[in-house]
């Protein structure tokens, strides 16, 4: 083995860019394999200041917890690969030197390094090792790699430059900087789901007291982890707690997973933008409602919900609206005055909502219940399709808002305000069968039983008042509704739609008629006069004419249905069935 000896070799030269890709600045370096203990950074081992380094070319604070958990995992996860491959740039691949071998770009790569040679050595044997098998390309040997205890590679500025500023260009990363909507979009995206649920903001804690409180820690600790570990330094303190740029980034996350797409947007841009209290005052309200409004949007993302229930556009069209008002120095009620004479920007609904915010803006309680009421009132509502399903009048976002204003203005001592757009319209349905004892006392009874109204003995009536039985609560359109799904299509005749009902009566009024030769159902055939002659009536080669006797008619009364004699003989016929479609389909059957 060749004796160890304490000295610089150089290697071929080489080119590389600045960071920032918007600039063409080219700087020229040599390769040069020098002993990693011969290297001056900014820090020792124990991440403390050395006092050799000039301080003005490190813009980083090494002591910050962020930093030690940094150069911790460099060590722990040498990448030999990245540390020796030339990317062309100043602010990655070998570390970059002076003369004097003080570290311009690379110091927390320089603190890894000589952490791995004593906590993971390991590590480092495999960065020798690919150093000695590159080493021609660097144009230096494997025996110079071999003759050091502790060799690095490092490129030497050749050309001359401003420190200083090298320095910082060399630590501005080569990836454009996130807005701080596209950050909150990112960190969002790694908030497990579910998490927003269990965030605690008491009564009268702002989100920014809640955040810091022992309840919520395991949600700060969740976003901690998740941010990538060359990004802490930037969010956490020297104590490893999260910093007041941390929590901006925390607080954006939380809204961003709640209100998303363009409206979460608006809302996030105003919240950023504005310093006015009252403007605040309500993103102070909406953040104290996001664990409930949180759970009632993911709903409605979920397809569990009518979409049309969300009220995040109509919060970011009118929190912006009001944002404009306050720059603008004009009143809500001078505004709503002058809207009406230019292009209405706002719709009814929006226009009142905007009113009622700015008579409870001041009032922080009233405008955490306000958000509160509304998000519960979406998670209370019918799943989607359930409403139109049952044959109840569904909920609308309309009624949701106008009923907790009102609701609110009534305890302000204001008149209440009119739905005026979006109100469902009414059906006209009767309300639906409540499922009460009451309710299934028809299912049992006697058609045409005490009609008061003389419809006992006219089967076409008669019937339609079964269905009506059957059907007890379901309401006219409903009724019918389920009788065509169960039976069929109407016909349509003349113009005037025919239900089945209408068909059905029909159908027993023709068997009602009497046979040929009767006058009523009942009578024999009359007699025929003396001296007229029978008139004969053709009938097929293959049948013999004859007459219709009493008993045959009697027969044919006989077979038919319980029901059916009933209505023949105008007399009630009780009728048990186990559900409204058997009541429909006994009345039916022949």
């Amino acid at each position: 083995m060749p004796a160890l000896r304490e000295k610089t070799v150089y290697g071929m030269n080489t080119e590389a860019y600045a960071a920032d890709p918007s600039k063409s600045d080219v700087y020229e370096f040599r390769y040069k394999l020098v002993d990693l203990n011969d290297l001056v950074a900014s820090h020792d081992a124990n991440l403390q200041p050395n006092d050799k380094y000039p301080q003005e070319l490190q813009p980083r604070l090494r002591d910050r917890a962020a930093s030690k958990t940094q150069v911790e995992n460099i060590a722990r996860n040498l990448n030999a690969k990245a540390l020796l491959h030339d990317t062309g740039f100043i602010d990655t691949g070998p570390m970059i030197v002076g003369s004097d071998n003080v570290v311009e770009s690379g110091n927390g790569r320089v603190l890894g390094l000589r952490l791995a040679t004593s906590d993971y050595p390991q590590r480092y044997r495999l960065y020798k090792t690919m150093l000695e098998n590159q080493a021609e390309k660097y144009g230096l040997s494997e025996s110079d790699v071999e003759g050091m205890d502790s060799p690095v590679l490092v490129r030497e500025r050749v050309t001359k430059v401003d420190r200083v500023d090298f320095a910082r260009a060399a630590n501005v990363g080569a990836v454009m900087g996130m807005s701080p909507y596209e950050q909150a979009v990112t960190d969002a995206k790694k908030l497990k789901a579910g998490i927003i649920s269990q965030l605690e903001v008491g009564e009268e804690q702002t989100i920014d007291q809640a955040i810091r409180s022992k309840a919520n820690d395991h949600i700060v600790k969740h976003f901690v982890t998740n941010v990538p570990e060359n990004e802490r330094a930037t969010i956490a303190d020297a104590k490893g707690q999260v910093n007041i740029q941390g929590m901006n980034r925390l607080k954006l996350a939380l809204f961003t997973k709640t209100y998303s797409g363009e409206s979460g947007q608006r809302l996030a841009r105003i919240f950023g933008e504005s310093a006015d209290p009252q403007i605040k005052a309500i993103e102070n309200a909406m953040f104290q409602s996001l664990p409930d409004m949180a759970k009632a949007e993911s709903l409605i993302d979920a397809g569990d919900r009518e979409k049309e229930l969300s009220i995040a556009p109509d919060l970011a069209e009118v929190i912006d609206t009001y944002a404009g008002i306050k720059t603008s120095g004009i009143t809500v009620k001078d505004y709503l005055a002058q809207s009406a004479m230019f292009e209405e920007r706002l719709s009814s609904l929006q226009k009142d909502l905007l009113a009622h915010l700015d008579d409870i803006a001041r009032r922080p309680k009233p405008m955490r219940e306000f958000m509160r009421e509304v998000a519960q009132g979406i998670i209370e509502a019918p799943a989607k399709g359930q409403s139109s399903m049952l044959g109840f009048e569904p909920i609308t976002k309309e009624k949701l808002l106008y009923g907790n204003i009102n609701r609110q203005r009534t305890e302000l001592g204001k008149p209440p305000l009119k739905v005026t757009t979006g109100a469902a319209v009414s059906k006209g349905l009767e309300k639906p069968d409540s499922g009460r004892t009451e309710s299934t006392k028809g299912m049992e009874r006697e058609v045409g039983a005490g009609d008061k109204k003389g419809t006992g003995s006219r089967p076409e009536l008669m019937a339609h008042t079964s269905v009506q039985t059957g059907l007890a609560g379901m309401g006219k359109e409903s009724a019918q509704v389920k009788m065509l799904e169960e039976f069929g299509t109407a016909l349509s005749q003349g113009g005037k739609k025919e239900t089945l009902i209408d068909v059905e009566a029909k159908k027993r009024k023709e068997a009602a008629k009497p046979l040929p030769g009767q006058t009523s159902f009942e009578e024999p055939p009359a007699p025929q006069a003396k001296n007229s002659q029978p008139k004969k009536v053709k009938q097929p080669s293959t049948t013999k004419s004859s007459n219709v006797s009493v008993s045959d008619l009697q027969r044919i009364h006989n077979e038919r249905s319980p029901q059916s004699r009933a209505m023949d003989e105008g007399q009630p016929h009780k009728v048990t069935v186990n559900s409204t479609s058997e009541m429909v389909r006994a009345w039916m059957r022949d």
